[in-house]
Parts: C-alpha cells; structure tokens; sequence
C-alpha cells in the first residue's frame, strides 16, 4: 500500500483578502480552546508568532460595533444597558409566541398579558 503525505503549508491572510485582526482573533480562540487538538493550537500559536501577534496578549478591545464604525452608543433596539437589552429579548420572544403556530392558547394569552402589561409600565 502506498501512503501520499501531502504537506500543509500555513496560507497568510493576504492570501484571502482577509482581515488580519479577524484571522488572529480565530487563531487566538483556537490557542485558548481545550477541545482543540495540542497539534492544532501549536500549529495556531506559530501562525499568530509569524503574524508578530503575542498568543496570550488581547487583541484589541474593540468591538463589532466600533469596527464598522457605527458609535456603539445603543446596544440593541435602542436599549442602552444590558438589562434593557435582556427586556427587549424577553417581550421579542413573548411577540414571537404570538404569531407561533405550534404556541397553546394558554402560551399566547400569557404572552398577550405580558407584553400589556410592559407596555403600561413603559
């Protein structure tokens, strides 16, 4: 039987078009991931030392947000704090029920209550 090895060469990320910043952050994650295999987070803390990137110093502190230049001022549907941001997805998910054909009538008529209950309080 005859075994082919083919080598793997390690592609920059000039060679995608890809963002530098974004490539590190993936190869960080696979650096500081315990269910990547010992040869796969090597292999990711070489590239990020061939990128001249640090494996154990954040990248940046820079957010989605601020990456695509929006102000990072509203955090989701106009909250401006995590707790906003967990009211608006809970009344979302009681919105959702409304319209969900497999939700009981007992599902709908308490989400019916919650949301009139949010939007007099608001």
């Amino acid at each position: 039987m005859i075994q082919t090895v083919i080598s793997k060469s390690i592609l920059s990320a000039e060679d995608f078009n890809k963002n530098p910043e974004r490539v590190a952050a993936g190869l960080k994650a696979t650096v500081h991931n315990p269910n990547a295999t010992a040869d796969a987070r090597s292999s990711a803390a070489q590239r990020l030392r061939e990128m001249n990137v640090d494996p154990e110093e954040p990248l940046s502190s820079r957010n989605a947000k601020e990456v695509s230049g929006e102000t990072g001022q509203r955090t989701h549907g106009g909250a401006k704090s995590s707790a906003e941001v967990h009211e608006h997805h809970i009344m979302g998910g009681y919105k959702a029920a409304l319209k969900n054909p497999n939700a009981s009538p007992e599902a709908k008529q308490h989400a019916e209550k919650m949301l009139a209950q949010h939007h007099k309080t608001e």
